[in-house]
């Protein structure tokens, strides 16, 4: 069970915080280590429960691994028990077909069930496919299971298109490079998703011992090999939790320090979004400053905010963008050019007071706007959070259900914001405090 949150809304988040490590990076990786055959470590790991999935997958694999102190330790099995992936597990995470390519590349045929995760808007996995396809695997598919061999046990080399409609996917690349990671020879992957959580795979990959090259294109080839070693791994800091912070500091009035996060870690499109809502960003030896100033009054404002691939502003920062426009005096109109809709925030941000209108993939957001305190449920990870900003703005004591979808993003998030002086606490905790 994951116990609702209540916040009162009206205190500024002050104080310096560290940042966790990168759950984007964390999953995809946690998917590669199944490629290796040797012993992975990666550190700096955030302890989220998609992370906890996939430790409990390895070991249903007959793979040791074990998750503490902000690592994971994977020791790979000579005898896999079984190449499947039940479906209990793998039908939570968003990272499931990339994680089903790993093991196909390895053991030669896997079995798995159609992907869960954020479930804001349909996420196809056609691409993933396609990438087992190309490297010669039949899939077959029987309801929510599918089931992919190859008829040669490894991959063969091949070529391969990451490009979609929405731009390069980063799921299908991350499957395309594992695919290829153990191939017959050198396989080709074009139009590859420019997110930085590919050059952290690619990183792993060659620590693995996998030769990679980017090509003039932007093209990545890699050289597959019979033989993966293990290797050791470091993340970097969650951007995204970066942002979010980042984004309740403007809000609140406030200023944070986020430890150790450098400032070019976020696109200059995000910082400008901050800077027009009056807040100061100051890079230093310790990280990134981000100190809320005078809001800026001109009731004629129109910003536009268009998400887009890196090194645009992150998709997976427009919820809470979305909040912050909602106290910046004007219009905001905030276009979703990543996903075929990322809306699910919208009605629980109107129960607060928001003004906020969609149209198609544009939310127009009039602001500035008084919130007022409500009881939502968020049903994927951004969701929730954008839910808890605007919690820290709005009068009175909010109460936030999700909270199995914010353990899934971030391993301690409520306990950062308490740091930082917010009134945030679990309805459990209260009834304790007056036995």
């Amino acid at each position: 069970m994951h116990p609702p949150v209540q916040i009162l809304g009206g205190n500024r988040l002050e104080g310096r915080i560290g940042v966790q490590g990168a759950k984007g990076c964390a999953v995809l990786l946690a998917a590669a280590v199944f490629i290796a055959d040797g012993r992975v470590s990666l550190t700096n790991v955030p302890s989220i429960l998609d992370i906890e999935a996939v430790a409990r997958i390895a070991h249903e694999l007959g793979h040791q691994a074990q998750i503490g102190d902000r690592n994971f330790h994977f020791v790979s099995s000579s005898q896999v028990r079984r190449a499947h992936i039940p479906t209990h597990l793998g039908s939570r995470l968003r990272i499931t077909p990339s994680l089903a390519a790993a093991i196909l590349a390895k053991e030669g045929q896997v079995r798995f069930p159609l992907p869960g995760g954020d479930a804001f808007c349909p996420r196809p996995i056609d691409q993933h496919l396609a990438a087992m396809e190309a490297a010669g695997a039949t899939v077959e598919r029987d309801g929510a299971v599918l089931t992919a061999r190859l008829s040669r046990g490894r991959p063969s080399p091949f070529k391969f298109s990451a490009d979609t409609k929405n731009g390069p996917s980063l799921g299908a690349t991350v499957t395309a490079l594992l695919l290829a990671s153990r191939a017959h020879g050198t396989s080709l992957i074009a139009k590859p998703s420019p997110e930085p959580e590919v050059e952290h795979v690619i990183s792993f990959l060659q620590g693995c011992g996998i030769a990679t090259q980017r090509r003039f294109d932007g093209a990545i080839e890699v050289a597959g090999k019979a033989d993966v070693v293990g290797t050791h791994q470091a993340l970097p800091p969650d951007r995204l939790e970066a942002g979010t912070l980042a984004i309740g500091a403007a809000l609140t009035g406030g200023s944070v320090t986020l430890l150790g996060f450098p400032q070019e870690d976020l696109p200059e499109k995000f910082w400008s979004l901050l800077r027009a809502a009056g807040a100061e960003i100051e890079a230093s030896a310790d990280g990134c400053t981000v100190t809320m100033g005078e809001r800026p009054s001109d009731t004629e404002a129109a910003r536009n905010v268009t998400t887009s691939p890196h090194p645009g502003f992150p998709t997976d920062l427009q919820p809470q963008a979305t909040v912050l426009a909602t106290q910046m005096v004007g219009t905001t109109q905030i276009h979703e050019g990543v996903h075929e809709l990322r809306s699910s925030h919208v009605e629980g941000l109107r129960r607060f007071g928001a003004r906020v209108s969609t149209r198609g993939r544009t939310m127009t957001v009039t602001g500035a706007t008084p919130l007022r305190a409500t009881e939502v449920t968020g049903d994927d990870i951004r969701c929730v959070v954008s839910y808890v900003l605007a919690a820290l703005v709005a009068d009175g004591c909010s109460t936030i259900h999700g909270g199995y979808h914010l353990r899934r993003g971030h391993s301690d998030l409520i306990g950062s914001l308490r740091a930082l002086g917010a009134n945030v606490h679990y309805p459990k905790e209260e009834a304790l405090s007056h036995e």
